[in-house]
């Protein structure tokens, strides 16, 4: 098992565990054969790195990557002899039964949703670092724009405390912190994000932000309970 960037796929890879999207939407299951269609799929969804098990099948092109053949040219039928005009049956009254029975109306036919269009990437993608790449996916402006949301919220009720000597209401800087978290589909996925944002840090609030989010990273990865991982973010907010 290896794991590799994107543009190191090759079609006949085999995926060696299931991935998922931003949103935690499975993108391709794990034991499937990669082709060309399955790695712009990756692109357009911004995954960067997959896990792939050593071997390559080989592989063919998939139906929608192979053209259809071209159908046979037929001769035209020769045209039917005319038949004679023959004048139409007057239509039989209608019977009062059948007069006052409603007409069958078909449902509407379902409409196929539109295909999803993959995202131009930069003429320079393939040279640009790991770093620039999720600099400019769209989950990283996501989390982006979820991190500072939540940093001015933070900021909002710490002042109330210090300035009002309002209470301290714990559950909504958990909520604060639990947004971002969740903006974030794995905890590998914090760090890149973090690591991308460092030039953005605010000294005081968003290093507490960072903290908290570490701290319920390493809960998870020390298999405490949800308890104890509320706990240690709560922690590190403060």
């Amino acid at each position: 098992m290896q794991k590799l960037e994107i543009d190191a796929l090759t079609p006949g890879m085999v995926t060696a565990e299931d991935v998922y999207n931003y949103n935690d939407q499975l993108i391709l299951p794990k034991g499937l054969v990669l082709t060309q269609k399955a790695i712009s799929k990756l692109h357009f969804y911004d995954v960067f790195q997959v896990r792939v098990e050593d071997e390559i099948v080989p592989v063919e092109a998939s139906p929608e990557e192979t053209p259809a053949p071209a159908a046979p040219i037929q001769e035209p039928a020769p045209a039917a002899a005319p038949t004679p005009a023959v004048a139409p049956a007057p239509a039989a009254a209608p019977t009062p039964a059948a007069a006052s029975a409603p007409s069958p109306v078909s449902a509407p036919a379902p409409v196929a949703a539109p295909a999803e269009t993959p995202r131009p990437l930069p003429e320079n993608y393939a040279d640009m670092s790991y770093t620039e790449k999720v600099k400019i996916s769209e989950n990283f402006q996501i989390f982006k724009k979820t991190f500072d949301e939540e940093v001015h919220n933070y900021k909002l009720r710490i002042n109330q405390v210090v300035l009002k000597n309002a209470p301290l209401d714990v559950d909504l800087l958990l909520e604060d912190a639990l947004k971002v978290i969740s903006a974030g589909k794995t905890s590998y996925d914090i760090f890149d994000m973090l690591h991308v944002m460092r030039e953005n840090d605010d000294v005081t609030y968003s290093h507490c932000m960072n903290v908290g989010l570490f701290c319920n990273v390493f809960a998870g990865w020390l298999g405490m309970s949800e308890k104890n991982k509320r706990l240690a973010t709560l922690c590190g907010l403060l």
